[in-house]
């Protein structure tokens, strides 16, 4: 935690005029470095901060030991004159939720997504081969969003106990996206088996399974519909969906008893709302190592290696 939090003290808050608001991010790459760097770009879920989130994953603290960079976004809140609040004031993206503030207002942040990674690159040398994206329930969802708007830009994604709003024919895939999936098996919020789900803030959705999700995406990946098993630790289902000759996949990582919440991180949702912890597995550690092998250029595909 205190690693996390001096990781972040080093990260530059930056403004950005995008699709007509003022938005900002939190950035922050090594210094020194003579080769163009991996970039992550990090989306908090909703009713968090992008130095919240950053500070409960260790994603800053990862780029920092690792040495790539890393762009939290903050999402748009109903008040932009009032501090953010979880239940009165929450920060939220315009995922394809047709509930939220976001998608009311018809604010385009996959725009401004690029947008970031555009700013990113004036300033630092980018590996454009190895731009990431992942993110945590609102911001999962948005990194779905992402993976579909702009896959000619990305080398792979990874959201984190999030649910994917746009149907997957909404763009096309041609990119092969490799993706990994994190869930908890007992997630009341993203439950991984579907159903009516009620959100923290009173309105009811529902949420098909997300094995129905992932097998539509491994098949449009020109990977197999169905999954097979591989070895993940105690208390962990690991599922891949087997690489395409583009050198695609899809792999699917299942945490036991897990809620709604970063594994190996500092949650902050109090367990009544979110359920239970987890440390089986470190889903910033794991979701590196993911990214780590995987680039636009074509490399084989960078299941994790067994």
């Amino acid at each position: 935690m205190q690693e996390s939090v001096a990781a972040v003290r080093q990260s530059l808050l930056l403004q950005l005029y995008c699709g007509g608001l003022q938005r900002q991010y939190l950035y922050l790459a090594p210094h020194g470095s003579r080769r163009p760097l991996p970039l992550v770009i990090m989306l908090h879920g909703a009713g968090d901060t992008s130095r919240g989130v950053l500070i409960q994953t260790g994603w800053a603290a990862k780029a920092v030991s690792e040495g790539f960079a890393v762009a939290c976004p903050d999402a748009v809140r109903p008040d932009c004159a009032r501090k953010p609040s979880f239940l009165e004031n929450p920060q939220m993206w315009n995922s394809g939720y047709e509930r939220s503030y976001a998608f009311e207002q018809g604010i385009d942040d996959s725009l401004f997504i690029q947008a970031v990674i555009d700013d990113v690159s004036r300033r630092t040398a980018i590996d454009s081969s190895r731009v990431y994206v992942t993110g945590f329930s609102d911001g999962a969802a948005m990194a779905f969003r992402c993976a579909l708007s702009f896959p000619e830009r990305l080398a792979a994604a990874a959201p984190v106990a999030g649910h994917c709003w746009l149907p997957l024919e909404y763009a096309s895939l041609a990119a092969r996206l490799p993706l990994l999936y994190i869930a908890g098996s007992e997630d009341p919020l993203n439950p991984p088996a579907g159903g009516m789900v009620r959100a923290p803030w009173g309105d009811f959705v529902y949420k098909p399974p997300a094995m129905d999700m992932l097998s539509s995406w491994a098949a449009l990946n020109g990977c197999s519909r169905k999954p097979k098993p591989r070895a993940a630790g105690a208390g962990v289902t690991r599922l891949l969906f087997g690489s395409s000759k583009a050198g695609s996949c899809v792999d699917y990582y299942l945490v036991s008893e897990m809620g709604h919440v970063w594994p190996g991180g500092c949650n902050r949702l109090p367990p009544e709302l979110a359920g239970k912890d987890c440390s089986a597995i470190n889903a910033t550690d794991l979701i590196w190592k993911f990214f780590s092998s995987h680039s636009r250029a074509g490399a084989a595909c960078g299941a994790l290696a067994e």
